[in-house]
């Protein structure tokens, strides 16, 4: 079964050990190491992302380990390892150093290929190595680190690894198909065959978002045989659907597109663009009706990533309003088909974020005759952009992720070079003061979110003296350190560079928050 990605789905089916009378201690053979370790997951995933859950997920990656000892070379093992180092990488702190993820998804990457040099037609191993690479290239991406080579190196590896996959899911989609047609066929002239046949070969149809799922069930073993039996396996199939192959065209046009973000030539970016597109186009042709919303919506994420990188390259106002306009309309068609969708309605209002960002920049730059019409497209873009998150935070009020950006939002907004914003700026700075608290009353760990509310408090008269120092004060009790404070500086120094009080504010933090600090660098 697929992994669960950075954006949505459900985790990669388990395969299963024997079935064995588990007796009160500790299990020591393969069997009982490898069914220990999938009762432990079970458990893990009903407490969801609890810490409860992490406790047993840890328990079941020790178990693996041990059985991996056993039985070095089996795929189903190493597949089951690698699975549940990719849903601890979930658990990593939002803060910890990216070193930390980065060798979770190492691990996992390790164990993935593993199980495929032993197994290659191994579609679930395959399909999960591919997830875990573009994760991997994603974080080291998303860190702006010198290492993009290896983020390059390992969606090309992805790509390449869902490829196989959907080869692997087509064959075995028309095998699949041309039994039930055999066994329709057998039920014509003998029921009782065609019944039995059926049993044999297949299972209630999986979840749209499941690769095959195979769950093999050695028989008893030695000790427990009531006769000199040989030992049986019983295979479950779960068959690949339509909607398998979807997920799967959507999976190779999402890493196209991350790959087409990051390449030095514009030359190959559009042709890793052009490829997503027609990936899409084929997820399209499939005709699932239930899977339109969501080819829609990477569709739209491709033409956001196109206009960006186009924008970088050529500096082109008009072809980027072009991309821009085709993802926002895809992305209104989304939410307009699930009104609930609130990944959808926060995508949307990132989009129409990034568009602003964009016109931004053009505007400062250009400075050309039609700057005011640019500026009044801007405040409209994120008019949108706020009041598509204001309507996701109605429908999830607790949610500190979409609070966040309804305050930066708010703050962004007071930052304008325009005339017309300079009226509307007290009640910007009110709104984002507002939405950070409620944001920190939700979630009293979020360190980014300590270190934005004193940002803005720092434009506020009134407030920016010991309110800003109390709310650091709270961050330093929360854990935040300096260099957590350097990689805030780097994620917003657009932002911190938009006024005079946001180009010194982080030298009041380090001075505030270290003052030992700043004597070393005086030293």
């Amino acid at each position: 079964m697929r992994g669960k990605g950075k954006e949505r789905g459900g985790g990669p089916s388990k395969k299963k050990g024997k079935k064995v009378a588990v007796a009160a201690k500790e299990p020591e053979t393969f069997e009982e190491l490898m069914e220990e370790g999938v009762k432990q997951e079970e458990k893990g995933e009903r407490y969801g992302s609890d810490e409860k859950a992490e406790r047993f997920y840890q328990r079941a990656r020790e178990l693996y380990g041990k059985a991996h000892e056993k039985k070095p070379l089996d795929a189903d093992c190493l597949y089951n390892w690698g699975r549940i180092l990719y849903i601890l990488v979930n658990f990593v702190p939002i803060h910890s150093p990216f070193d930390v993820k980065l060798s979770l998804l190492e691990e996992s990457i390790e164990k993935f290929r593993s199980a495929v040099m032993i197994d290659p037609d191994n579609a679930d191993a395959l399909f999960n190595l591919a997830q875990a690479l573009t994760s991997q290239a994603d974080v080291i991406h998303e860190r702006d680190t010198d290492d993009l080579d290896q983020a390059i190196a390992s969606y090309h590896e992805a790509v390449t690894s869902f490829e196989r996959v959907y080869v692997l899911q087509q064959n075995e989609l028309q095998d699949y198909e041309k039994k039930q047609s055999d066994s329709d066929n057998e039920e014509a002239t003998t029921p009782t065959e065609a019944t039995i046949s059926g049993i044999l070969t297949g299972g209630a149809v999986g979840s749209s978002k499941s690769l095959a799922s195979t769950v093999t069930k050695p028989s008893l073993n030695n000790e427990q045989k009531l006769s000199n039996l040989e030992e049986q396996e019983v295979t479950e199939t779960t068959p690949i659907t339509t909607e398998t192959l979807v997920d799967t065209l959507i999976a190779i046009a999402h890493t196209l597109s991350r790959l087409a973000s990051l390449v030095e030539s514009l030359e190959h970016a559009e042709k890793y663009y052009i490829q997503a597109i027609q990936k899409l186009e084929m997820a399209l042709s499939l005709d699932v009706p239930s899977k339109e919303s969501e080819i829609q919506h990477q569709w739209a994420s491709v033409y956001s990533s196109q206009a960006e990188r186009a924008y970088e390259e050529t500096g082109s106002v008009e072809q980027v309003q072009r991309l821009y306009e085709i993802a926002v309309q895809k992305m209104n068609s989304v939410v307009k088909q699930d009104a609930g969708n609130v990944e959808a309605i926060c995508d949307r209002g990132d989009l129409l974020t990034e568009y602003a960002h964009t016109l931004m920049k053009s505007v400062i730059v250009s400075k050309r005759d039609h700057e005011l019409e640019q500026q009044e497209k801007i405040r409209e873009l994120f008019d949108l952009a706020t009041k598509s998150f204001s309507i996701a935070i109605e429908l999830e009020p607790s949610n500190s992720s979409i609070l966040e950006k309804l305050a930066s939002l708010n703050f962004t907004m007071s930052l304008l070079p325009f005339p017309a914003m300079e009226k509307n700026k007290p009640e910007l700075h009110k709104n984002a003061l507002q939405y950070y608290k409620r944001a920190l009353n939700t979630d009293k760990d979020n360190l980014d979110a300590y270190l934005s509310y004193a940002l803005v408090m720092s434009h506020v008269p009134g407030k920016d003296g010991d309110d800003v120092v109390n709310t650091l004060s709270d961050f330093l009790e929360r854990g935040g350190s300096k260099e957590f404070v350097e990689e805030w500086q780097l994620e917003n120094q657009e932002l911190l560079r938009s006024s005079a009080v946001g180009k010194n504010f982080v030298s009041r933090v380090i001075q505030t928050c270290f003052p030992k600090s700043i004597n070393d660098i005086l030293d």
